[in-house]
Formats: C-alpha cells, sequence, structure tokens
C-alpha cells in the first residue's frame, strides 16, 4: 500500500516561506514508522517530518531548497504492511530469555546472593 507524505498544517501563512532542508532517508531506502524523515525550514524555524508508516521511500517529490506549502505531498513511502499481512504466527515461537554471562535468571534476592558469594571470593 502506498501512503504519502503530507507537509503537515504547521499554521504558517503562505507568505512563511517554507522550504525543503534536507531528507534523512534516500530513494529507496527503507524506513520505520515515526522515523525523522524530512527536515523543513520556515525562516529560523525547522520542522521534522516522520514517516508516517514503516515501508521503503520509493518517491520524492521535493528536493532541498525547494518551497512548499502544507497539504503538499512531500514523497510516497510502499507500506511493508501488505507483505507480512498474509504471514501467519504458527510455527513462529518466542525468543526465549538469554541469560547474562550465561547464568540463569533468578529472583532479586538470589542474584543478590550470587553477588555475595562472589565479593567474598575477591576478599579472600
Amino acid at each position: 500500500m502506498r501512503v504519502e507524505v503530507v507537509v503537515p498544517e504547521l499554521g504558517l501563512g503562505p507568505e512563511a516561506g517554507l522550504v525543503v532542508s534536507m531528507w534523512f532517508a534516500e530513494l529507496g531506502e527503507e524506513v520505520l514508522e515515526g522515523d525523522r524523515l524530512v527536515e523543513l525550514l520556515a525562516g529560523a524555524f525547522t520542522f521534522d517530518v516522520q514517516a508516517p508508516v514503516t515501508g521503503r521511500l520509493v518517491q520524492i517529490n521535493y528536493y532541498e531548497d525547494d518551497p512548499v506549502r502544507c497539504g503538499e505531498v512531500l514523497g510516497v513511502i510502499e507500506s511493508f504492511e501488505e507483505e507480512y499481512a498474509d504471514r501467519s504466527p504458527a510455527g513462529v515461537r518466542e525468543r526465549e530469555a538469554v541469560p547474562q554471562f550465561g547464568r540463569p535468571l533468578g529472583t532479586a534476592s538470589e542474584e543478590f546472593e550470587l553477588e555475595e558469594m562472589e565479593l567474598e571470593e575477591f576478599e579472600e
């Protein structure tokens, strides 16, 4: 599914001189929902536009120093939603917790006792 990346309504008038400052992702690059995608400039103010979905950036309509207005489509992301929608969780097992430093994880009191024993070894 294609999702448009739109210049948000910033409450600025057309005289604000909103321009694209820079893209944080390149065409064809994978992005995660919420990633900083593009930076917009209005005078001394900067605004970040975040990726609305996880996917691949497949279209860029405005580049560095291009003027833009609220509501215009900056680019398009091809969402990974459909790619994973048909996959069932059957056969996928949860990853087991891996103990740190090869020790089994225990209760807080067991951990405290273990630390005391280790300290005593160093004191001897």
